[in-house]
């Protein structure tokens, strides 16, 4: 490589991660205004001006809004996953009995609450938003499987509740995961966005949130659970 070469390549290299910089700054600030304020009611206008960055160059570098969001979706559960799967580690959930991994799937969920709610108001309002824009299947398929990837730690949970009989194993396991999971994202989601109690109630939600965590545990058992709680 002669010195021009490499000078380009320098060059190339530079612009290309200021770009990635830039993409960075616009996913960021966006997911801020998104979380406040919902996606419906911020434009590409407002990202641009929040940014300095031209509506134009938000465009090139996403496409359209839906894409933008699509994207910041994955990035933001991706982030989130990554904590999971950590705690999942720190803990040893892979010494815990079905029943236990399972307890440390809705402890997950709680924490969504306790430490994420900006990602549960930017999930509420995202789903606004794409059923309004009409948007395909295949268009979401980088979002829905962000959202869906802790089928693998629930699958685990499950295969093992075969042997130990610690969890319900008479429901299918895909209608199990999907029916845990958008029960607890939904409950979540409406008391991050304040659509169940004013804020002057805020006392209420631990309670909530205890009682919903203890009818989902209370509802998937196995017998091998029950004949423990029996004795």
């Amino acid at each position: 490589m002669n010195d021009r070469e490499e000078i380009q390549m320098k060059y190339r290299e530079e612009i290309s991660n200021m770009m990635a910089k830039r993409r960075h700054e616009v996913l960021e600030v966006a997911f801020t205004l998104f979380a406040e304020r919902t996606i419906e009611k911020v434009s590409v206008n407002d990202i641009a001006s929040a940014t300095g960055i031209g509506v134009a160059t938000i465009f090139r570098y996403f496409g359209t809004k839906l894409s933008l969001c699509v994207e910041l979706g994955a990035l933001k559960w991706n982030q989130f996953a990554k904590e999971i799967r950590r705690n999942y580690e720190e803990q040893n959930c892979v010494k815990k009995t079905a029943y236990g991994e399972f307890c440390f799937f809705i402890d997950s969920y709680l924490l969504l609450y306790k430490k994420h709610q900006d990602l549960l108001r930017f999930n509420a309002s995202f789903d606004q938003f794409v059923l309004h824009e009409h948007a395909s299947l295949e268009a979401l398929t980088e979002y829905y499987n962000s959202v869906t990837q802790f089928s693998d730690l629930f699958h685990e949970a499950w295969e093992k509740a075969q042997t130990d009989h610690t969890l319900r194993t008479d429901i299918p396991e895909q209608q199990l995961f999907v029916g845990t999971m958008y029960m607890m994202l939904t409950m979540m989601q409406k008391l991050a966005s304040g659509l169940i109690y004013p804020k002057e109630t805020d006392t209420l939600i631990p309670e909530i949130l205890k009682m919903e965590q203890q009818m989902v545990l209370e509802y998937v058992k196995g017998e091998a659970m029950k004949e423990t709680f029996r004795g």
